[in-house]
């Protein structure tokens, strides 16, 4: 655990002080090694040397005691042991007869022995040699020495090492130090441009590189790394703001970068809102790749008008906006917006084809109505939209009616919201009679809103609010459901009736259409072979292939598919006969004048003629004469619905009409023109 802490500890230091105590620990152990490895050394040279000297001396002194021994003289070998005075590391000394026995000896004194650091017994070692005479052992020499000087001797060096080392370690060390200093200040003036770049996420940062070895590479490697991030950040900044296609800035850059200019005294900006009118037919009917063509071709001739500070955005789609600077004070916005919209709606020469483009412009003034890019752009918006509502191929300037109606609007769709939760909505059914005999052969299922305060909406108000919100895909299968188990019901007391229920644009591209009605019909049990979808000629020709391949599913499915509002379109030819069509209906502004105008009756007759021609059936709407009815019934149209007959009635008023068993000549309650 102490050393898991010592290590721990030890990671935490700065590289700095790493490499010193790496240094520091390894010049030590290095040190110590070298101390003790001499010290060794020496400790066995002057102990072999020692050795070597007491036992020549011993030797010596065997010869010279010898005759002593022989001619049994203890004074004379006294005096000759007593030579060993001179021998300091030479404590005691014996000199035995071969039998043994002690001869004579010697005793160094013991003030002699206190001059000397001594050490425990253990540090004297005995030498003995034999005493000869004639050839033969008479005795022998034993000689006990002192090896603590040899100690001391041996300590001393080891000490002077020691020193000498440690004075070598310091100096290194003082000399590592300036040099470890001259490495790390790469090092961490790399590190501290690594901190600034985390801490600020400024790529612009380099770091300062001093040398040419590994960490000057490291800090080359560093530079050109940051190089390369500041670069792709500035390609995803350059991505996230333009648009791709045209290589103008987008809504991010305008909302977010874009300032509005300190104007001075009276001077004027406008935000200009450009939606090309009916793009999406150009994208359908030649191609997205067309399209591209003609955005960027629009976005050229845009930029042709601008200039100074000004700037051009593409907004979406095939929507731009102009930040500008009007010139004058006196200069005229609606003037600027009518420029743009002429400069725009030259014919367009592209790949052979020559194509006419209509622009809607609405704009809003600055400082009139905001000083806020995002309040100018949500009020030239609010203008572009009204002159979308009014026919398109117009300019508009903000006013605050706008405003208010758009809130209107905005509470209508919140209102609405709550109508389909709370239960205010109904479904009234307008009875579909045979010409011919007079008979009911049908109903179109209608909504109806009842408002607690308001009172009756009329659907041209909730219906368009719906269509934009894109409510009106969940009410419109709230309107199918409800009418499928209605007129399922009333199958069992009037027989098999014809059910007619409108299906929006919005529901018509919507891609879970095709499984929501099949869903309402299986859960309703109603015959799908009775059931009429209503789709108008705009919502076909929004996207023809993708219109054609929901209708054949739709067919497929058994159910019958009626063309809204005939003739007042495209009526293409071509279009009748590609679509799986079962019924035409002839629009209201056709009947209203009959039998009065004869060029309405021409067309009636035409109609009738072709959905002859091409197998289908004939129902005109909005009957509301005997007369009518009589001149429709003779050019041989099929069905009629409108007030002649019956206006769209709630259920129980529907049973109470067919309990009748009558057509019953009705006054108009209500516009006659209401679709929904």
């Amino acid at each position: 655990m102490i050393l898991q802490s010592l290590l721990r500890r030890f990671a935490d230091l700065s590289l700095g002080r790493k490499l010193g105590a790496m240094s520091l620990g390894g010049m030590l152990i290095a040190g110590l090694m070298i101390s003790v490895a001499l010290g060794t050394l020496s400790w066995i040279t002057l102990r072999e040397d020692l050795l070597r000297t007491e036992l020549t001396v011993a030797r010596v002194l065997a010869q010279t005691a010898a005759p002593a021994i022989m001619f049994e003289d203890p004074m004379a070998a006294s005096e000759t042991l007593s030579a060993l005075a001179s021998h300091p590391e030479v404590g005691d000394a014996e000199l035995r007869r071969a039998s043994g026995e002690l001869f004579a000896f010697y005793r160094r004194s013991a003030r002699s022995k206190d001059t000397v650091l001594r050490l425990p017994h253990t540090s004297t070692i005995d030498v003995a040699v034999p005493v000869e005479a004639g050839g033969s052992v008479v005795g022998e020499l034993r000689l006990t020495v002192d090896m603590s000087p040899t100690y001391h001797r041996v300590l001393l060096a080891v000490a002077s090492i020691l020193l000498v080392v440690l004075t070598v370690i310091g100096m290194v060390l003082v000399l590592q130090t300036r040099l470890l200093a001259r490495v790390l200040v790469p090092v961490q003036s790399l590190v501290a441009s690594i901190r600034r770049v985390s801490e600020s996420a400024d790529y612009s940062q380099r770091a300062t590189v001093r040398t040419r070895d590994e960490i000057g590479e490291l800090g080359h490697s560093f530079n050109a790394m940051m190089e390369l991030i500041e670069e792709r950040d500035r390609a995803m900044e350059h991505l996230a703001l333009h648009d791709t296609l045209t290589g103008l800035v987008n809504r991010h850059y305008l909302r977010m970068r874009a300032r509005m200019p300190e104007l001075s005294a009276g001077q004027r900006a406008v935000m200009f809102y450009i939606d090309i009118d009916n793009f999406k037919q150009i994208n359908d009917t030649i191609g997205h790749n067309f399209g591209d063509r003609v955005l960027a071709a629009v976005a050229n001739r845009l930029l042709s008008m601008t200039g100074g500070d000004d700037v051009l955005a593409r907004f979406g789609g095939d929507e731009f906006v102009l930040f500008a600077s009007l010139p004058t004070p006196a200069a005229d916005p609606v003037e600027m917006a009518e420029r743009i919209r002429r400069a725009v709606s030259v014919p367009l020469s592209l790949q052979g084809r020559d194509l006419l483009l209509r622009v809607s412009i609405g704009f809003a003034i600055a400082p009139d109505h905001g000083n806020a890019i995002n309040e100018l752009l949500q009020r030239a918006d609010a203008a572009m939209h009204l002159v979308k509502e009014n026919g398109r191929d117009g300019v508009q300037c903000w006013d605050a009616s706008i405003t208010a109606r758009a809130n209107q609007r905005f509470v209508l769709e919140t209102e609405l919201r709550q109508a389909i939760q709370l239960g205010q909505l109904s479904v009234a059914y307008q009875p579909i009679v045979a010409l011919g005999s007079g008979t009911v052969t049908g109903m179109e299922a209608l909504v109806r809103w009842q408002h607690p305060q308001r009172g009756s909406v009329p659907p041209s108000e909730f219906i368009p609010v719906a269509e934009e919100s894109g409510l009106i895909v969940q009410l419109g299968i709230w309107v199918l459901e409800q009418a499928c188990r209605q007129v399922r019901h009333w199958h069992a007391a009037y027989g098999p009736l014809h059910l007619a229920v409108n299906v929006s644009g919005r529901q018509f591209r919507d891609p879970g259409l095709v499984q929501a009605v099949s869903s309402v019909c299986d859960r309703t049990g109603f015959p799908v072979d009775l059931l009429y979808l209503e789709v108008t000629e705009s919502t076909l020709m929004q996207d023809t292939e993708a219109a054609a391949h929901v209708m054949q599913r739709l067919v497929a499915l058994g159910m019958k598919l009626s063309l809204d509002d005939f003739g007042t379109g495209y009526s293409s030819l071509a279009y009748l006969k590609r679509f799986p069509l079962h019924k035409l209906k002839i629009d209201r502004s056709f009947v209203k004048d009959l039998p009065r105008n004869a060029d309405d009756g021409a067309i009636v007759k035409a109609i009738v003629n072709l959905a002859r021609a091409l197998d289908m059936q004939v129902l005109a709407e909005g009957i509301e004469s005997d007369k009518q009815h009589g001149v429709l019934a003779a050019m041989g149209c099929d069905f009629g619905q409108g007030f002649h007959y019956s206006p769209a009635l709630a259920p129980r008023d529907f049973e109470s009409f067919m309990a009748a068993r009558r057509v019953p000549q009705h006054q108009p309650q209500e516009d006659s023109r209401t679709r929904y």
